[in-house]
């Protein structure tokens, strides 16, 4: 089993993004959870980093401008 690190790991913060990732993705990315930070209070979604998930990404920002 592989360890989890840190740097494997998408932290979102905005719903917009993580709603563009599971639209654009056609639901084959999923957050792995969606928690609240518990310093902060605010909301985010867990992704796992993928080169699908950075494309995705980088098309978001693209669109975004």
């Amino acid at each position: 089993m592989r360890e989890v690190k840190n740097s494997y790991l998408f932290y979102c913060y905005s719903k917009s993004v993580a709603n563009f990732i599971y639209e654009r993705s056609n639901g084959d990315i999923c957050p792995l959870t969606i928690a609240i930070n518990p310093k902060s209070g605010n909301m985010f979604s867990l992704f796992s980093k993928s080169d699908k998930l950075q494309a995705i990404l980088d098309q978001y920002k693209k669109e975004s401008k």
